[in-house]
């Protein structure tokens, strides 16, 4: 577990001056200057970060039925479905672990740098 946080702000750190050289690159071929064009990275970077960190998982809502003559059996159904899978599979008592959006680890790192470049173009303007 240290491991992979020692690696998440090694690579939090990487893409800061990466993005910083970026920043470097654009400003002396644009009129803007450095700390607009860190901030706009930082809210890409943050924005990607938090699209690319959603996980999910099935709740047992399916559009499937809806519109046919039997759509109310149908989300019965399938409601029922989900609640035998949920108590075999104790959902209820790891709710954490079978949450229905998760925050994968790797992309903590992306939205880290996007917030810490916001930051301090922030702090710095």
């Amino acid at each position: 577990m240290i491991k992979k946080w020692v690696f998440s702000t090694l690579y939090c750190f990487i893409f800061i001056i990466i993005a910083y050289l970026i920043g470097i690159s654009i400003s002396s071929y644009t009129i803007y200057s450095i700390q607009n064009i860190l901030f706009v990275e930082g809210i890409m970077l943050l924005l990607i970060g938090l699209m690319a960190s959603m996980e999910t998982s099935h709740t047992g809502i399916r559009m499937e039925a809806i519109g046919q003559e039997q759509d109310q059996y149908m989300q019965h159904k399938n409601m029922e479905v989900t609640g035998i899978e949920r108590n075999s599979t104790g959902y209820y008592k790891h709710f954490l672990k079978h949450s229905v959006t998760e925050f994968a680890f790797d992309t903590v790192t992306i939205i880290s740098t996007g917030s810490i470049i916001i930051f301090f173009t922030l702090l710095l303007g």
